[in-house]
């Protein structure tokens, strides 16, 4: 029945990514291993990393490498193999560390590890650091990842549920427990229902404020919805520990970008059932409609409530029987014993142990989980009531739009945008390049999620594309081998952003652990930016409304990422090349490919109106048809986090001496009400291009300029910009020169000039100059600035 009744829930979503139904065999460790590696072989061929993989999983290979460490932070969970996982996977380097020693792998972090490490992943010499993520650890968690030097850290995972039907699915199990086992399985379609309707009403009236929320970033909120404003504090703490760490353990940090819910895969299921349809993207929603739903809503919730209670509690309950009765009929069907046949008393006591055990655990599961469960929706069907009064004041039916309900989704994306400085955020696309279905981006005045793409659709999703663009055919016995599987079933269903994530993870490692070197996370950023293949193919979507396809579109952000795939799918080979060239050459003055900007100059500049500090000069290129670009990645921070780090640096402390403290201190009064998610604009690049030949008829082979071209990356929340140029005139000598501007300087100088006077006994010209040089140290010292000049063309 739990089966019957999981598939239903399935079809009813359309799809959801992380819940399987599997069968079960045995495999031999090694078999596993190949297998789940033959099973990705294609993504990582198309990404340029499988020769690499293969190498270092060669026996020949004998070059000793420094152990690279990464941590997976995964949700806890109920989901687990009936296996034994030990016994099956070589899980010699892969160490769990929260201090409940009983946690176990789950079904989910399994798959994600076994991509990034162990012998099926990319990474077969990383150590893992396994830790299951509840109860607000993550400070615990990080601070064991420190002791144990970890500098990759991969999250697949959402956290901070908003939605009501999201809350659901993670006591699913129990809730079908409670309802088969009390006949209650009737009412389960309607529990549905209701916690989408619910859903739709907080996403409807939250909206605009929320929205107002991000763009003004105010000390209150005023009507938002509750579970609004605790997932705004929720991301606000959560990535400020996880910034916190990558700024100050120099870590890289990739988090999976999210996957369309339940809830928006549903909507238009429950609004053809209850809402009529005027125009073609447009619902009319009437209030007394909603109020009589809810009304009818809250009567059935409390008698299903009641009528549990009473089979759970009640003295008199036949539950307890019932129970009885399953447990002899399941006893005897498994020891084929008839109804006819008595059973012996040791037999008897047996059925009856069992009994009171199920019965005993089930109650503890109705007590603790599903009873508060539904106490909660009684108080959120009553608040909408509430919210649905005060919205239809002025008129009875109001105008709901389908694609609204996108656009909320998307504006939770844009908080974690605004939090998320240092964290490598990835989308999904299948193997035809295009944006995968369900993964989440945010909107076009953001440019942080997705930061990159890679593979997220399933194995058994892309067998068919596999063969189409000549990637190889699986035969129908290895195939088999997998379904008939309970792990490898699991995995080659395995899909979403959970599975591009550690991909992406997996491919970073391997080029610290070839290289031999801890490298900067503002140089990983810049070559995932830079050496990344557009996802140039769009995503068809259907309007019932006119029965037509149409392509998504995927527009262009300041710093050239799209906006619903970010810079694409990183090419390992490219990124791998451009390093160890990088590697060969660092004490050199060198401005090919990757180099790091160092020493800049901040201290003759900061007078004028606009700040333009020279990193690349008079650089000649070759006239090709190549694209140029020119890449520059940096760590972002905080206004906070910037008095922060001048406060801890030693260099300017013992600089300044005994006026360090008083002229810190007067900054950080300056400062002390500054709005938290704004104002992190590090900085801009600005390119010009020119283009000069000689004279015509000229006797001293003097030269003119032909055209020059001025580009500019200036987004507001990314660590990372990016300009393009495209082929130039063969007859011409082309030259570059890029600037870097830098934003919060600006803006923090301005203030500083601005509010200095109102601080007694201060010097402003002491308090400026201080100030100038802390942000120079900065730059220069924590910023951490890479740049990958490909001017010369894409190698």
């Amino acid at each position: 029945m739990y089966k019957k009744l999981l598939k239903i829930f399935l079809l009813f979503s359309g799809f959801l990514p992380f819940l399987t139904i599997f069968s079960a065999s045995n495999k031999n460790e090694n078999t596993i291993h190949q297998t789940i590696m033959k099973m990705y072989e294609p993504y990582y061929r198309r990404m340029g990393v499988l020769s690499f993989i293969k190498n270092l999983n060669n026996d020949k290979f004998k070059k000793q490498h420094n152990d690279v460490n990464i941590g997976i932070i995964e949700t806890a969970s109920s989901e687990i193999f009936n296996k034994n996982i030990n016994n099956i996977f070589d899980l010699n380097k892969v160490s769990k560390i929260n201090s409940n020693s009983t946690q176990i792998i789950t079904k989910h972090g399994l798959a994600v590890t076994s991509v990034i490490g162990t012998p099926s992943g990319i990474n077969s010499k990383a150590n893992i650091y396994y830790a299951s993520l509840n109860n607000n650890n993550l400070s615990e968690i990080l601070d064991e990842f420190k002791k144990n030097n970890v500098k990759i850290i991969n999250l697949s995972l959402d956290l901070n549920i908003v939605f009501n039907i999201d809350r659901f699915i993670e006591i699913f199990p129990v809730a079908i427990t409670i309802l088969e086992n009390t006949g209650s399985i009737g009412e389960f379609q309607e529990l549905l229902e209701i916690l989408i309707l619910l859903d739709m009403i907080m996403m409807i009236e939250a909206n605009d404020e929320f929205d107002l929320h991000l763009k003004n970033n105010p000390k209150n909120f005023k009507n938002i919805n509750d579970a609004y404003k605790k997932y705004w504090a929720g991301q606000k703490s959560f990535f400020e520990k996880l910034n916190d760490y990558a700024i100050d353990n120099n870590a890289v940090i990739i988090k999976s970008a999210g996957n369309s819910n339940y809830l928006l895969n549903n909507i238009e299921n429950l609004w053809n059932k209850y809402f009529l349809s005027s125009e073609t993207d447009n619902f009319i929603i009437n209030q007394n409609v909603i109020s009589n739903l809810l009304t009818n809503y809250s009567t059935k919730i409390a008698n299903i409530l009641n009528k549990i209670s009473n089979l759970y509690t009640n003295e008199n309950s036949p539950l307890p029987y019932i129970y009885y009765l399953r447990e002899l009929s399941a006893f005897r069907e498994k020891n084929k014993i008839y109804e006819s046949e008595k059973l012996n008393p040791d037999l008897e006591k047996e059925i009856l142990s069992a009994t009171q055990s199920r019965y005993k655990k089930d109650l503890d599961l109705y007590t603790n989980v599903f009873s508060p469960f539904m106490e909660y929706l009684l108080k959120q069907i009553s608040n909408a009531e509430k919210q649905i009064d005060k919205d239809f004041k002025v008129s009875n039916t109001k105008s709901w739009y389908k694609n609204d309900f996108l656009n909320h989704l998307k504006t939770l994306k844009d908080v974690d945008a605004v939090h998320s400085d240092n964290v490598i955020t990835v989308g999904s696309v299948d193997f035809k390049n295009v944006r995968s279905e369900f993964s989440l981006y945010d909107s076009l005045r953001f440019e942080k999620i997705p930061f990159i793409s890679a593979y997220g659709d399933s194995f058994e999703n892309s067998l068919k594309t596999f063969e189409d663009k000549n990637y190889g055919t699986y035969n129908k016995e290895f195939l088999n081998s997998i379904r008939n599987d309970e792990i490898l079933n699991y995995i080659a269903n395995f899909k979403g952003t959970s599975l591009s994530a550690p991909v992406v993870t997996g491919t970073i490692s391997l080029l610290y652990t070839l290289l031999d070197e801890n490298i900067s996370s503002s140089a990983i950023q810049a070559l995932l930016a830079s050496e990344s293949v557009y996802a140039t193919s769009l995503l068809k979507f259907f309007r019932e409304d006119d029965s037509k396809y149409y392509l998504e579109t995927d527009k262009i952000k300041w710093n050239h990422m799209k906006e619903t795939t970010g810079y694409g799918i990183p090419k390992f080979n490219k990124m791998f090349y451009k390093y160890k060239d990088f590697q060969k050459n660092k004490d050199l003055n060198k401005k090919d490919g990757l180099f790091k900007i160092q020493n800049l100059d901040l201290k003759d500049k900061y007078e004028s109106s606009e700040i333009l500090v020279n990193f690349l000069k008079n650089y000649q290129v070759p006239t090709t048809s190549d694209y140029k670009t020119l890449t520059v990645s940096s760590k972002v921070l905080t206004i906070k986090k910037v008095i922060e780090i001048i406060k801890k640096s030693d260099y300017l402390r013992n600089k300044y001496g005994i006026s360090f403290e008083k002229l810190h201190q007067t900054i950080n009064n300056i400062f002390k009400n500054e709005p938290e998610g704004l104002n992190k604009n590090m900085f801009d690049l600005i390119v010009y291009m020119t283009a000069v030949k000689e004279k015509p008829n000229s006797s001293d082979e003097s030269k003119e300029i032909v055209y020059s071209w001025r580009k500019k990356s200036e987004s507001h929340y990314s660590s990372t910009e990016k300009v393009i140029y495209k082929e130039t005139d063969t007859d011409t000598e082309i030259f570059f020169d890029a600037y870097l501007r830098f934003p919060q300087f600006e803006y923090m100088l301005y203030k500083i000039k601005k509010l200095s006077i109102n601080f007694p006994n201060n010097n402003e010209e002491a308090i400026v100059n201080f100030f100038v040089d802390s942000y120079e140290y900065l730059i220069n010292n924590v910023l951490d600035f890479y740049c990958v000049n490909n001017l010369k063309g894409e190698s």
